[in-house]
């Protein structure tokens, strides 16, 4: 008897295990060059999604900003030679309009260059959170 009422709460729990595995999740790249690209160098998200898609997620970058790649345009919210506050002003708003499950964050590295104190980068860092 215990055995059978296990095996129904586990069969009326798969379908929504099943429905999670298969949940297509918004990603949103933010940060400076390192999260935009260029046509010099390239960044984590084409790699990143090769990474996910190789391993079965089902997933969409989004934001305002798109740059082209060899799968096709890549969605994020990256601003080269910007700092944590620039993305503090820009990035609610457009979060906002496309919201994501997940965000990756990549800021700091302009702001060392502008403002060396530590507690300044985390504390503008940590407002973008």
């Amino acid at each position: 008897m215990l055995f059978r009422s296990l095996l129904l709460c586990l069969m009326a729990t798969l379908p929504c295990l099943a429905a999670e595995a298969r949940k297509s999740w918004r990603i949103m790249p933010i940060g400076d060059s390192i999260t935009e690209g260029g046509s010099t160098f390239s960044v984590y998200r084409l790699p990143l999604w090769e990474k996910l898609t190789a391993a079965g997620f089902v997933f969409e970058y989004v934001g305002s900003k798109s740059s082209p790649s060899r799968v096709g345009p890549l969605l994020h919210e990256g601003y080269g030679g910007k700092n944590a506050e620039f993305l503090l002003s820009v990035v609610p708003g457009n979060f906002a309009k496309t919201p994501a499950d997940i965000v990756l964050i990549q800021a700091g590295h302009n702001h060392s260059i502008e403002e060396k104190p530590v507690p300044g980068i985390l504390a503008a860092t940590e407002s973008l959170i």
